[in-house]
C-alpha cells in the first residue's frame, strides 16, 4: 500500500483484524495470568513472514487533553479470483483525517478524506460526486508484513488472557526509528513510546498493536493498529 500517512485516520476501512480463535491451551483459568517468566514472549515467537491480507488504523492527537487531529485508515489485498473465475489482485485504500487549522487553538477543522483501488495495471480514484476515475499505472500488489521491530522492546510483561498473548513493553526514544519501521511516514521527536500488542494463541499470530507516545514534547498520541490474515473479496469499483 502507499505507505504515505503520519496519522491515518481510521479504519478506515475497515476491514477488522483480531479475530479470536478457540484457544489450544489446556487451562482454563489462564485471564490475566502473569507469564513473564517465560524464556521467549510471544512477539519472539512471532513469525515476521506472516502475511497479512488488511490492516486498519487509527490515530489521536491531543494538546492539553483536546482532540486536534484524527487519522482513521484502512488497506486491503486480495488475491484470487474474480467473478468470472480469472486470477486477479485487488488493493484498497481508505485514509480519513481531521484536522484543526492550528494544532494548538481551537480553529477550523480541515477533513480530508481518500478512496483509492488499485489493480495491477489500473488506478480507481474516488471523485467528490462518488463516482471514480480510472488511470492507467503499473502496481505491485501483494500482502503486507508486520513493520514493527521487536528487538528494540524494553521493560516487557505479558498477560495470559483466554485466547490472547498480551505483551506489554516500552521503546526508548533512540529506538523509535527502529521499532516503527515503514510503519510511519515521520518518526521524528517521537518520545515515552509505550507499546501493547495482542497475539492470537492460535498460531501465535499478531492480531493488535496500542502505542500511546508524546510528539514534540507537547502533542500526545495514541494508536491503534489491527490486523487480518483472511483473504476477502475486494472488488473494482464501477467506472462509467
Amino acid at each position: 500500500m502507499k505507505k504515505n500517512l503520519i496519522l491515518l485516520t481510521l479504519p478506515l476501512l475497515l476491514l477488522s483484524a483480531c479475530r479470536k480463535q478457540p484457544s489450544t491451551e489446556t487451562s482454563s483459568k489462564a485471564s490475566n495470568e502473569p507469564i513473564s517468566s517465560q524464556s521467549n514472549y510471544a512477539h519472539d515467537k512471532f513469525n515476521k513472514s506472516t502475511e497479512f491480507y488488511s490492516y486498519s488504523f487509527a490515530s489521536r492527537m491531543r494538546f492539553n487533553n483536546v482532540i486536534v487531529a484524527t487519522d482513521d485508515a484502512s488497506r486491503g489485498v486480495y488475491i484470487g479470483k474474480d467473478a468470472d473465475g480469472l486470477d486477479t489482485k485487488v488493493e484498497y485504500h481508505y485514509n480519513y483525517q481531521t484536522r484543526l487549522s492550528s494544532l494548538d487553538e481551537n480553529s477550523t477543522k480541515q477533513i480530508t478524506e481518500v478512496s483509492k483501488y488499485y489493480s495491477e495495471i489500473k488506478t480507481f480514484t474516488k471523485l467528490p460526486d462518488g463516482t471514480y476515475k480510472q488511470e492507467d499505472a503499473a502496481h505491485d500488489i501483494k500482502p503486507y508484513h508486520c513493520p514493527f521491530d521487536f528487538s528494540v522492546l524494553k521493560n516487557v510483561t505479558e498477560e495470559n488472557e483466554e485466547f490472547n498473548i498480551i505483551t506489554s513493553a516500552d521503546v526508548a526514544d533512540a529506538d523509535v526509528s527502529k521499532f516503527f519501521g515503514t510503519a510511519i511516514k515521520n518518526s521524528a521527536n517521537i518520545t515515552d513510546l509505550k507499546a501493547k500488542f495482542s497475539f492470537n494463541k492460535t498460531g501465535n499470530v499478531l492480531e493488535e498493536v496500542n502505542l500511546t507516545y508524546k510528539k514534540e514534547a507537547k502533542y500526545d498520541i495514541t494508536q491503534r493498529w489491527e490486523y487480518s490474515t483472511t483473504n476477502s473479496k475486494i472488488d473494482l469499483p464501477q467506472v462509467k
